[in-house]
């Protein structure tokens, strides 16, 4: 259970713990920073202060040399005052995530972080000169900074992971899966209309048959041509692995690879009627026609 509280979520009996007016305005202005959805594990929390560190122009050894000196890793001057983040604060901020965050903790490798990373333009809080161009860092500075990060983060004791989860569940027939990071390069995108021959969609098309489709959007602002293009990226999921024929349609977390993406809209009248994606696979004949539906592009 959480509560509400300055754009992020935090688990019931953290809020009490915050030691600064602001930290909770910070933090979501870290995490927006960070490109950070939500903090769990130890791995993830190290990234998060890696990133934090990269963006400020400072030498790392500062870091660690601050904490040694004032036993805090960077101080922020906010309106109500000076905050300092200590470790204390750190393990307040375990569990700690932005409203809907989804299955994963950030988005992107930290390469792929620096790469595409655009500062906002007004940061209220950090006192610091930010660098501007993330991607000049050496991947010796990146290592370095990682190595920074853990020093900090093993200071913490592992009982305060608690939250820390579990569900790095292997992707169907292909890799397991790392929750922490959502890395940007292995989104698979696949878009029917633009990738297959029109021919084949038409065979596609005529094995469904036209009342399947005619049922399927009746009522609803989406047209067979929608209903049909979901259809086809679903069916190229389930032969390429992305997808659990056994799973249930609604349980997305555990039968889709988190990686692929399908729109449920313009099919949600066939998922009704339907538990599993195997039914769904039989309801739409797709054994008719999964052939014609490509390997995997790219």
């Amino acid at each position: 259970m959480a509560v509400t509280f300055q754009k992020i979520q935090i688990p019931t009996g953290k809020k009490g713990g915050f030691t600064h007016p602001l930290e909770a305005e910070l933090l979501a202005e870290l995490m927006a920073l960070t490109d950070f959805c939500q903090i769990r594990t130890r791995n993830s929390l190290t990234e998060f202060l890696k990133r934090i560190m990269l963006n400020i122009d400072c030498p790392l050894h500062a870091f660690v040399a601050h904490f040694d000196t004032h036993k805090c890793i960077l101080e922020c001057q906010t309106k109500l005052g000076l905050f300092r983040l200590e470790l204390k604060n750190l393990t307040n901020w375990i569990g700690v995530s932005i409203e809907h965050a989804g299955e994963f903790d950030y988005i992107g490798t930290t390469s792929e972080y620096t790469t595409r990373f655009k500062r906002p333009e007004n940061f209220e809080y950090l006192n610091y000169k930010f660098i501007r161009n993330l991607s000049s860092y050496s991947a010796q500075h990146l290592l370095n900074a990682e190595l920074v990060a853990q020093f900090f983060t093993d200071q913490i004791h592992p009982l305060h992971f608690s939250c820390e989860t579990s569900n790095s569940t292997a992707r169907y027939a292909k890799s397991p899966i790392d929750y922490d990071c959502f890395e940007l390069s292995k989104v698979c995108i696949f878009e029917p209309f633009e990738q297959m021959d029109l021919a084949s969609i038409g065979r596609i098309r005529c094995l469904i048959g036209e009342s399947v489709l005619e049922k399927a959007t009746k009522g609803l602002h989406f047209s067979k041509e929608e209903c049909l293009n979901e259809l086809i990226k679903i069916a190229y999921g389930m032969k390429n692995g992305y997808i659990d024929l056994r799973g249930h349609l609604f349980a997305r977390r555990k039968s889709v690879d988190p990686y692929f993406f399908f729109s449920i809209g313009p099919v949600i009248d066939l998922f009704l009627n339907c538990k599993t994606f195997l039914e769904l696979y039989h309801k739409c004949s797709m054994y008719e026609w999964i052939d014609f539906i490509p390997n995997e592009i790219g």
